[in-house]
């Protein structure tokens, strides 16, 4: 994930390489990054993505997990390597993640985090039954999952 801040006093711009640190002590580049749409495009702490293979020296799609990452609890100019603030592993048997969205609480004193985060995974065991799952934004802690008919569900 790269991160672009854009001073628009002086039009100058800045570019920062984000990769979260694995349980296994390795690096990882995280890919569908999203944030609060109530903070897009302006300064903001938190970003989440899919982060994998995650767990160690596995392989697998089942290993990769949604992480929650605080960019403000470190600082640098040019990359950011850090420990995810939250993790969401999903059950073993769902392989393949896809489209995310975030869904802030609608109150005008929400904290950054407080809100939702709806996710899609395929469950390679079960014929191709897609399942969107609802997780809390600041913990993610699953708090609902709905199965889907086929495989190509979309948000």
């Amino acid at each position: 994930y790269t991160r672009i801040t854009i001073d628009l006093g002086t039009e100058q711009g800045q570019m920062q390489e984000i990769s979260v640190l694995g349980t296994d002590g390795e690096k990882y580049h995280f890919d569908f990054p999203i944030v609060n749409p109530k903070v897009a495009a302006r300064k903001h702490c938190f970003v989440y993505g899919i982060a994998g293979p995650f767990a160690g020296d596995s392989q697998s799609y089942n290993a990769s997990a949604v992480v929650k990452v605080d960019l403000c609890s470190k600082s640098s100019n040019t990359s950011v390597d850090v420990a995810p603030t939250e993790l969401y592993f999903p059950p073993a048997n769902q392989v393949s993640s896809g489209d995310f969205s975030f869904v802030p609480n609608p109150a005008s004193d929400a904290a950054e985090d407080d809100g939702v985060i709806l996710g899609v995974w395929i469950n390679g065991n079960a014929g191709g039954a897609s399942f969107l799952r609802v997780l809390d934004a600041k913990t993610l802690k699953e708090l609902a999952t709905v199965e889907t008919p086929g495989a190509h569900f979309h948000m």
